[in-house]
């Protein structure tokens, strides 16, 4: 499923390893300016970091051309296996070189589909790269609807807990009944623990 793009959304931070990111809103440029450039810290290894948001419109060019990329890697693939299906057998340079072709294909075609589907519009230290980066950059999806914001009526204190199709469905839900109960047990006034 492709990641939706907005002109404003909710992101995370992810250092590699970890299950919690910092999350932060992406402004993206309106159509026709330049990239914009966002910093955010990474709280695991306490660099700030610099990414380059792209708008709407350049997002989703970004994710055709990845597309068109997948078709073309499909299509060579495509090739080389008709290439192996026909090629003769007394010249063994003929099927190795449309099973070097069918290999080629496949995997072009597998890596921009992917990298097409997980598009961001967000760049930078790896991320919206196929191979995995020390940060990436997650979107996440709106709030799910039975799981509101748990925030004190009286004071406005606010319990957060994470979510996002990169987590565990049985994750996010301790972690969202955790800080259900923490705000049952809030005081206003005093100091949550930190």
């Amino acid at each position: 499923m492709a990641v939706v793009v907005e002109p404003q959304q909710r992101v995370s931070l992810v250092h590699r390893g970890e299950v919690r990111g910092v999350p932060w809103v992406a402004v993206r440029p309106e159509a026709g300016e330049p990239p914009s450039r966002q910093s955010v810290r990474c709280a695991v290894c306490d660099r700030t970091l610099i990414f380059t948001v792209h708008g709407v419109a350049a997002t989703r060019r970004r994710r055709v051309q990845r597309l068109a990329a997948a078709w073309a890697g499909f299509a060579l693939a495509l090739s080389g296996l008709i290439g192996a299906c026909t090629a003769d057998p007394d010249r063994s340079g003929d099927l190795t070189g449309a099973l070097a072709l069918l290999l080629f294909g496949v995997l072009l075609g597998y890596v921009s589909a992917v990298a097409a589907a997980e598009e961001a519009g967000i760049t930078g230290h790896g991320t919206g790269r196929p191979f995995p980066a020390r940060h990436t950059v997650a979107v996440l999806p709106p709030r799910p609807a039975d799981m509101p914001e748990l925030v004190c009526p009286r004071c406005g204190h606010h319990e957060d807990s994470p979510w996002g199709s990169h987590l565990r469905d049985s994750y996010v839900r301790e972690e969202y009944e955790a800080a259900r109960e923490r705000l049952a047990e809030h005081r206003c006034g005093e100091p949550g623990p930190e």
